[in-house]
């Protein structure tokens, strides 16, 4: 059968629908030998509009889908856009000294080496202190894969009298070298409490000496960092 065109099947469907006025006409119609093509004719074009109608809803829909998404496309542009990085300001350089290391053995996490602190010193822009000879590193490693995981604790003494705990923790990189987060610890009441809010950053690097059975670490080098997109709370040197 030959599909007729939108405005065709409009007036075709209105002229049949004219046709059922009175039931005297239905119940003539009905009677007629014509009247199954008939049926089937007005059942066709029916469902031809609806499905026109239908198609038309979802293009409109649709359209209105892809503005909106299209809409957003700066947005995400925005958000994948690489950020501004923190930046780093210096904290100082801290030398410290260690002990022969007492090794714990292998266990199920690695092999634990305590290595106690001989003493040491930091200078830097801000501070400057001593390092008292107690406290360690209670590091972690594996000597098949050669790595190591840095766990220290350990104290500086200012030069105006001022104690403060120091926590640094983190992983040996390829060159040999550490990467560790630093955390302070100090009271407010001697113009240190400003540490107490700072991100640390610390480079280490490894002193190697001759030890028991051969070559092995009597000192570290720490290079000391802060993030400078922190807003530093207390007073003090630092937090000014």
């Amino acid at each position: 059968m030959q599909m007729l065109s939108t405005r065709s099947q409009r007036i075709e469907l209105k002229k049949y629908k004219k046709s059922f006025s009175s039931p005297s006409q239905v119940a003539q119609l009905t009677s007629t030998p014509g009247h199954q093509q008939t049926k089937f004719q007005f059942t066709l074009l029916t469902a031809q509009l609806i499905n026109r109608k239908t198609t038309l809803k979802h293009y409109h829909k649709m359209k209105f889908t892809n503005l909106f998404i299209t809409s957003l496309l700066p947005t995400f542009s925005l958000a994948l856009a690489t950020p501004t990085p923190p930046g780093l300001s210096y904290l100082g350089h801290a030398n410290i000294s260690v002990s022969t290391p007492f090794p714990v053995g292998p266990g199920p996490f690695g092999q634990r080496n305590i290595f106690p602190i001989a003493g040491g010193n930091f200078t830097g822009p801000v501070f400057n202190a001593t390092i008292p000879a107690f406290g360690g590193d209670w590091g972690l490693g594996d000597p098949a894969q050669g790595n190591f995981y840095v766990d220290a604790r350990y104290q500086l003494h200012t030069t105006d009298g001022a104690d403060i705990y120091v926590e640094a923790n983190g992983p040996q990189q390829p060159d040999g070298r550490l990467h560790t987060r630093v955390r302070f610890e100090a009271g407010t009441d001697k113009g240190y409490g400003w540490l107490n809010g700072v991100v640390g950053v610390g480079v280490v690097t490894p002193r190697l000496g001759e030890g028991e059975g051969g070559q092995g670490v009597e000192g570290i080098g720490i290079e000391v960092w802060r993030l400078e997109s922190l807003v530093v709370g207390g007073e003090g040197k630092g937090g000014e």
